[in-house]
């Protein structure tokens, strides 16, 4: 039996979060940056791992309840990517705190209104900004 293609590619993207997190774990240079880098790598970890839960083939009720909340998280998680990337940098630069916090709480105020409307979508069938199939969301 051959693997898909992009489960290769998925699997390889897996361990290189794992190898690029033992790195980090190991040097521990600045506390507070680190820590917002690992909370962007573990955010990484699970939206990959639910990519490959929303590629499985649906057979069974377990598979298409795995495919289904592998999409949900996905087109939940990614924008919370974002938040913690602005705050990894808000941690490196030394400059006014007030402007990135400011960034940080309007990203992450889109991001929330990006998880209502995709639990809207899901729970009530409206098609706010994704459409839901069933197993899929489709933006």
């Amino acid at each position: 039996m051959e693997m898909p293609n992009w489960l290769l590619a998925d699997l390889y993207n897996l361990m290189l979060i794992i190898i690029i997190f033992a790195f980090v774990s190991r040097n521990n240079s600045n506390e507070e940056r680190d820590r917002w880098y690992k909370y962007t790598l573990i955010m990484l970890f699970i939206i990959a791992i639910s990519k490959i839960m929303s590629k499985l083939p649906v057979v069974d009720d377990f598979s298409g309840m795995a495919a289904n909340a592998g999409n949900f998280l996905i087109f939940s998680l990614a924008p919370f990517v974002g938040c913690l990337i602005l705050k990894y940098v808000d941690s490196c630069i030394e400059c006014s705190k007030k402007i990135t916090h400011i960034l940080i709480r309007a990203y992450l105020t889109l991001s929330i209104i990006n998880l209502g409307a995709l639990m809207l979508s899901n729970i009530f069938s409206f098609d706010l900004f994704y459409k839901f199939d069933g197993i899929n969301f489709v933006r």
